[in-house]
């Protein structure tokens, strides 16, 4: 198995796994878990606590979209179904550029293939007073302009007393392959957030604009996640004792819609960061 990076800081505590998508395998507060723990012999990413998504985030239909006049088709895995997911960085070995007690800093760099446009992307992970800060940092390495969404997928345990707040002011409805399909401001999508309790049934959309906050209310305390993204993907699948919260640059699929991802230019850089506070019950 590749190494794990502990970090510590006071009350809290940090892994990391460099070698397996730049992954968080957990954290904690006194050994309470504030991200969902990570099965020692995890080998795949998604049993992780919390994961990174560059160049893009979620899903590109079919893996294919056209940018100034470039048209790209990317890979897709079979165990991914239909679309290109992710972006690469939750599939690579990042490498560990620093770290210290409190904190580590991770580095990924991508030469052209199907994604046509090189890039470095840079990882943050900081323990401090009262929780944790990550970054993510994106830069264009290429002498053309590239598209790109980015995001973060931390995984949060799921009892039936955890209890959800966000402001947001609507969510794209998802078809029956989980695209973006249709923008509502009102619909049974929407009802759940009225009293913060996630439902029994799948939820896997896309909500926003988002004020950037929320709020996970557990009988351990209270768990405050921040972030500058502007929108929120909630997945939730049913039965399972975990949820994710993505804060994300972009909504699903926006390198084929009208309003499109970012565009980021040669030697262009674009951040993301996201801050957990916990304060016990």
């Amino acid at each position: 198995m590749d190494s794990v990076i502990r970090l510590e800081r006071g009350d809290f505590a940090c892994t990391v796994r460099p070698g397996l998508g730049g992954a968080l395998t957990g954290f904690t507060w006194r050994g309470v878990p504030l991200l969902r723990p990570t099965p020692i012999d995890a080998k795949t990413v998604t049993d992780c606590a919390c994961f990174p998504l560059v160049p893009f985030a979620n899903r590109i239909a079919r893996g294919r979209f056209s940018f100034q006049d470039i048209d790209v088709r990317l890979p897709v895995p079979p165990g991914d179904g239909p679309h290109a997911l992710h972006g690469h960085g939750w599939r690579a070995a990042w490498d560990m550029v620093d770290h210290g007690q409190d904190q580590a800093i991770l580095d990924h760099h991508h030469t052209t293939d199907a994604w046509p446009w090189p890039y470095e992307a840079v990882q943050g992970v900081d323990l401090v007073e009262g929780g944790l800060d990550l970054s993510l940092s994106l830069w264009s390495r290429g002498e053309a302009p590239m598209p790109f969404s980015l995001g973060l997928h931390p995984y949060f345990p799921r009892t039936g007393a955890t209890r959800l707040n966000l402001n947001v002011d609507g969510v794209w409805r998802t078809d029956a392959e989980a695209l973006a399909l249709e923008w509502i401001e009102d619909g049974p999508e929407m009802d759940w957030l009225t009293h913060g309790r996630l439902p029994a049934t799948l939820v896997d959309h896309c909500y926003g604009p988002w004020d950037g906050r929320a709020v996970i209310e557990t009988p351990e305390g209270r768990l405050t996640l921040t972030s500058d993204a502007g929108w929120l993907q909630v997945y939730a699948p049913p039965g399972a004792d975990f949820f994710c919260l993505e804060p994300v640059t972009h909504p699903p699929d926006a390198f084929n819609r009208a309003d499109g991802a970012g565009v980021l230019a040669p030697g262009g850089l674009q951040l993301l960061n996201m801050e957990l506070r916990f304060e016990p019950g």
